[in-house]
């Protein structure tokens, strides 16, 4: 693999995790709508699983796929193929 296709992997690997994290704070604050807002939409009570969700998404979804696409994985002693297979 090329230096250019290299750094246009960890481009989009970038772009990922932060998109992530923004989908998880659309998540969350649909959620917060849910539970404060004056609405027809669904029963307040139901805001709480958006936010949950919302909440797991941001804090453990970038970290989930920075440790899968670490560069680390691919020189790993265990056998492991990495991220092989895996490109986007």
């Amino acid at each position: 693999m090329t230096s250019d296709q290299q750094d246009k992997i960890a481009v989009q690997r970038h772009f990922l995790i932060s998109l992530s994290r923004f989908v998880g704070i659309g998540i969350l604050m649909f959620g917060i709508y849910l539970l404060y807002a004056k609405q027809d939409i669904a029963p307040p009570i139901w805001g709480y699983v958006p936010v949950l969700i919302g909440f797991l998404t941001f804090f453990f979804a970038p970290p989930m796929l920075a440790k899968r696409w670490s560069s680390n994985a691919l020189h790993s002693d265990t056998g492991d193929k990495g991220d092989e297979g895996t490109t986007l």
